[in-house]
């Protein structure tokens, strides 16, 4: 393709006009590059796709958990996550179905012009969210996320420990002892500082509850997690206290 370019011949600078013409002989079909389909180029002898490159990752962009971090998680909790794939957004680790890594995750996606996205990327998919936030990054340490616990409850052999039930239920509402005082009423021994469980038999099943072993002893669940467990309880709300 040529261009031919009319202008005054004087340094004013602005606007110009080009005119494009096409060579005929530049091309077999007698067609311009630009005006081929890309569609069609896939049929012509020799054509391969092209592998684009994906957006680089940041701090918002769901990737696969890398091992060494599930490897802490599960040996922190004495879990077995090899069931699941394991999916991390900034802070937070989340759990899913193998399928959501072998349908979603690993294989190469076409483009609509017959290029290829690599596979091991959601990309051209634009993932916001994959799985059950599960664990979360806080000081170091990472806590158990009350919504995974009913989820994971069976597996957890490591950093749990079990109450009486009077002392989960005080917890639950709201009891946040020193430490120490923690430690004098129930006659325990140190507990590892940072995320922990504890777990208590009812008469329906066991219940576990996500804390944080710190000056104090303090729950780690949000308001709707803390009435789920009320509820099982017969406890009022937790914004009907006091009414």
């Amino acid at each position: 393709m040529c261009a031919r370019l009319w202008h005054e011949d004087h340094d004013t600078g602005g606007f110009f006009v080009a005119l494009f013409r096409h060579r005929g002989d530049d091309s077999q079909e007698g067609v311009a590059q630009a005006y081929r389909s890309r569609r069609a180029l896939r049929t012509s002898p020799g054509w391969a796709p092209s592998y684009k490159r994906p957006p680089t990752p940041d701090a918002n962009t769901v990737v696969e958990a890398d091992a060494s971090v599930v490897s802490e998680v599960e040996n922190l909790y004495g879990l077995d996550l090899s069931p699941y794939s394991v999916w991390q957004r900034g802070k937070r680790l989340n759990i899913a179905p193998p399928l959501v890594k072998q349908r979603l995750f690993d294989p190469e996606a076409p483009t609509n012009k017959g290029d290829v996205w690599p596979g091991g990327t959601f990309h051209p998919v634009r993932v916001a969210h994959a799985g059950l936030p599960a664990f979360t990054l806080k000081k170091g340490s990472w806590r158990s996320r009350q919504e995974a616990v009913y989820v994971l409850a069976q597996r957890f052999n490591a950093n749990i420990g079990d109450i009486p039930e009077a002392v989960f239920v005080r917890l639950l509402c709201g009891w946040a002892p020193l430490v120490e005082e923690f430690y004098d009423e129930l006659g325990m021994e140190t507990l590892p500082p940072g995320a922990f469980l504890f777990r208590s038999r009812f008469s329906w099943g066991e219940e576990v509850l996500s804390v944080w072993i710190g000056a104090r002893v303090t729950l780690m669940i949000d308001l709707n997690e803390q009435n789920v467990l009320r509820r099982k309880l017969a406890l009022p709300w937790r914004d009907e206290e006091g009414e």
